[in-house]
């Protein structure tokens, strides 16, 4: 099961959003449906370096709620959905899991599906969990656009590229992005230009 945070505070503090996933992830495991998590998420693009990071704090909720740490993994160096789904890809590998239960808002579903079918490629089989009424401080018009706009990014930067081809979206990561790309093609400035409607 892949669990993706969803933002925290200056002092570690969980979201709305992120302690929802979280607790829905506990509620997964109690009843059989997962036997392991994989807890993702540094902090988001746009946020200063909090004290913790999504994914320890969303961890902490798990132990606390009753889950054997030792069915956590910990994914703590991305800082967006795309990194979420590529850096957990290397867990799965190393595990040898295929089907995979991902847990995240209901608004988030479209992108993350994408994403993962992308990233990952056929050979594995994610099925959404989606979360509704999860909690996001931000109006529902301002989520739907942001969504849309980074899921035409995100279908632009990989288009051409063949689901699972690790090395193409490894360089795609490596001269697109803004976290991750050394020098990257997007920055920025330039993410929140492409999701955001020019005011006429």
């Amino acid at each position: 099961m892949g669990v993706s945070g969803s933002g925290v505070g200056a002092a570690g503090e969980r979201s709305r959003a992120t302690a929802g996933r979280a607790h829905r992830a506990v509620a997964l495991y109690r009843v059989g449906r997962a036997r392991r998590m994989v807890m993702s998420g540094a902090y988001g693009m746009f946020d200063p370096r909090p004290r913790r990071s999504e994914a320890e704090a969303m961890a902490e909720i798990a132990v606390g709620e009753g889950c054997d740490p030792a069915d956590i993994l910990i994914e703590a160096e991305s800082r967006d959905t795309i990194g979420n789904i590529s850096f957990t890809k290397s867990l799965l590998q190393d595990h040898g899991w295929h089907d995979v239960i991902m847990v995240t808002s209901d608004w988030h579903v479209a992108r993350v599906l994408f994403l993962a079918e992308t990233i990952w490629g056929p050979a594995y089989r994610p099925i959404v969990e989606p979360i509704t009424g999860a909690g996001d401080s931000r109006p529902a018009e301002e989520i739907a656009m942001w969504e849309a706009g980074l899921l035409a990014v995100a279908r632009r930067w990989f288009a051409g590229v063949q689901p699972g081809d690790d090395v193409a979206i490894a360089a795609v990561l490596a001269t697109e992005h803004p976290s991750y790309a050394d020098r990257p093609r997007t920055t920025l400035a330039d993410l929140v230009a492409m999701v955001t409607p020019t005011q006429g």
